[in-house]
């Protein structure tokens, strides 16, 4: 079911407001607009401040969720739960903002949500700096949070805690080697396909599964069943595998978008990678041509494309039937 506009807007206002008490307190006036970063569409803080409050269809419900049209629908508007909720969503925000900083500074982007990045705005060194600062916040944000959930969920305390430290550092750990990962990829030579696969698919589970789909989904799993009581009894290994599986879909269709410029460019994506090891050496011989060349091939391009979708969906099939 569609997330209501107005309850989207009143937790996106209640994320803001965190935020901004929390910067502003921690914050020198003489620094302030150098490393002050809006939020974007704050989607994984959406969704684990919807997780937490209402849960999830897919784990705890057989099916939809009806959403309330506003926080105050609510029977029992419990504001010191909501609270602790978008303390942890905006961690997650701030988490975000140092990622994307750092992955500006790689691509040599010079511009993020409408204004300079930060590096642009300021100085790469500056902008290293910043972004490591923004993944202080991020701890030091949620590390609040879990005092707080401590002082309000007191005998079920240290299963949920332990729960969401355990994602949160399980996360960042993956984030950052996905990072990696995708640096590597970007640079790989693509007429050497042995391992080519596996570093894409790589970068695939640990940059943009674990973040995008696994972080927000078990941070809201966990603060749902801290505040409601209610035992985990859902397959996690099934949900990781579906988190897994919408991370690598999201990728092929976000490289997808960017196909042309990656090939003009001779950066090697994940699509590319898998479009390649699932062609033949005519299919191949035909990109490597074009590849890091201004020169277009639409039909070259989309069979490319075509090929590296079917490539992942076998590895799927092959991997459901071991």
């Amino acid at each position: 079911m569609k997330v209501p506009d107005q309850l989207k807007s009143e937790i996106i206002e209640l994320m803001n407001n965190v935020s901004k008490t929390y910067f502003d307190n921690i914050q020198d006036d003489n620094i302030q607009n150098d490393i002050s970063m809006k939020f974007g569409k704050m989607n994984r803080g959406l969704e684990i401040a919807l997780g937490g409050l209402f849960g999830d269809r897919n784990i705890f419900k057989n099916d939809f969720i009806e959403y309330p049209n506003s926080l105050y629908d609510l029977d029992s508007k419990d504001n010191d739960k909501i609270n602790i909720i978008i303390t942890y969503a905006v961690a997650i925000e701030y988490l975000q903002n140092y990622l994307l900083i750092h992955d500006d500074i790689i691509d040599g982007d010079t511009s993020r949500r409408g204004e300079k990045s930060m590096w642009a705005k300021n100085s790469i060194n500056e902008a290293i700096i910043i972004g490591d600062m923004y993944a202080a916040y991020a701890d030091e944000l949620f590390l609040e949070a879990n005092k707080q959930l401590e002082s309000y969920t007191e005998d079920k305390k240290f299963v949920a805690v332990t729960k969401l430290n355990d994602v949160y550092c399980a996360t960042k750990t993956q984030v950052n080697t996905g990072q990696l990962f995708d640096l590597q990829l970007s640079k790989s030579d693509i007429k050497q396909t042995k391992n080519l696969f596996t570093l894409a698919y790589n970068t695939c589970i640990f940059k943009t599964s674990s973040y995008t789909y696994i972080l927000p989904k078990f941070m809201g799993k966990a603060l749902f069943e801290a505040f409601n009581d209610i035992k985990d009894e859902y397959n996690n290994d099934k949900l990781i595998s579906e988190c897994n599986h919408d991370g690598v879909i999201f990728q092929l269709n976000n490289d997808e978008e960017s196909f042309e410029s990656d090939v003009e460019s001779g950066s090697c994506s994940v699509l590319i990678a898998f479009g390649i090891c699932g062609s033949d050496d005519s299919l191949q011989n035909k990109f490597i041509n074009l590849y890091g060349t201004k020169n277009k091939d639409k039909d070259v391009f989309n069979q490319i494309i075509q090929n590296g979708y079917e490539l992942y969906n076998q590895r799927e099939k092959d991997m459901e039937a071991k």
